[in-house]
């Protein structure tokens, strides 16, 4: 799962505050976790492309739901409410939480050495959540923002002026986004 527009222009405008600080396109390697409001995407960029991807929305049964479902012994083709993660988080929230991390951790963990990179971007609204339950377990990088849950926005306007041929053009080439379908 590569993720939504959101999450794509998260992954531009990482790419594009690297570039400013004079690191090359192509050397633009890390994990972006994105963590908005009822989803977590993780993705890999290698030379500055997107490789891989895991994630979802939380609401709709993603990835990491389906993993705190089986955490607590729900049979995906069962509709048992027993452990239901619903049931779960309501009676113990403190464990699905930390379920949840655990289970991002892990992906991201996977992500960085799969592809053999160093650091993970943390995007999205709820960064300062991502950044207290993971931040002594990740190598975690921050980009000075106005406030959380922005990059996508400053990212679609990165996207949008590279697409026009503006400043950015080089950084919309180089992801590739003119020949997506």
């Amino acid at each position: 799962d590569l993720g939504s527009s959101d999450v794509l222009c998260a992954a531009a405008w990482a790419m594009h505050f690297q570039s400013t600080t004079g690191r090359a396109l192509a050397a633009c390697d890390f994990v972006l976790l994105h963590a908005a409001t009822g989803a977590i995407h993780v993705l890999a960029l290698k030379a500055g492309r997107i490789v891989d991807g895991v994630g979802g929305t939380w609401e709709q049964g993603g990835p990491s739901r389906k993993r705190l479902e089986a955490a607590f012994g729900q049979d995906a083709g069962r509709s048992g409410e027993a452990h239901h993660p619903a049931n779960v988080e309501a009676g113990s929230p403190d464990c699905a939480r930390a379920a949840l991390w655990e289970a991002v951790e892990k992906d991201c963990l996977a992500m960085l050495s799969f592809h053999k990179l160093s650091e993970v971007i943390v995007t999205g609204a709820r960064h300062a959540e991502v950044t207290q339950a993971l931040g002594h377990r990740l190598p975690l990088v921050t980009l000075p923002m106005p406030g959380d849950g922005y990059e996508g926005a400053l990212g679609a306007a990165v996207v949008a002026a590279g697409l026009t041929g503006g400043p950015t053009a080089t950084l919309v080439n180089h992801l590739g986004l003119r020949d997506a379908r």
